[in-house]
């Protein structure tokens, strides 16, 4: 598993001049539709994060922390979001349903981020996942 200065590195090839990260947490991202829970279609652990020029990066890895294919890494305005949903489960973990329009096309990212993470290097998840809500939860839609 990445840790999260690994993660910071890899998000700061991806910020813009003058764009800086607000909130970055580990999380997993699951697959969306009707297929989802098909053989094939796999949870990936990963990273989000928020920016200050208000947009969501992504970065997926695959279960031995590598980067899984050329679709790992994404930047999401969140403005234009065309569904925006944050909850919690009944676990407790949040859970952000997104969907993106790019190219004319929807993008589904659906992830969700514990309060904790095990292991060590993960020493800020909860306050950055506070942040995070807190960021998204302002463009959410109804």
């Amino acid at each position: 598993m990445l840790d999260m200065n690994t993660a910071r590195e890899a998000f700061g090839n991806m910020l813009m001049q003058g764009e800086s990260c607000l909130g970055i947490i580990y999380c997993v991202f699951k697959p969306t539709g009707f297929f989802a829970g098909t053989v094939g279609n796999t949870v990936n652990p990963g990273y989000a994060a928020v920016t200050n020029c208000g947009r969501l990066l992504t970065i997926q890895t695959g279960s031995l922390g590598y980067f899984v294919g050329n679709n790992s890494a994404a930047a999401y305005n969140i403005a234009s979001a065309a569904k925006l949903k944050v909850h919690k489960n009944i676990f407790g973990q949040y859970v952000f349903d997104c969907v993106f329009s790019a190219d004319g096309k929807n993008v589904k990212v659906h992830f969700q981020a514990a309060k904790k993470v095990l292991g060590s290097g993960h020493p800020e998840q909860e306050s950055n996942l506070e942040t995070v809500v807190s960021i998204l939860s302002q463009y959410e839609t109804r």
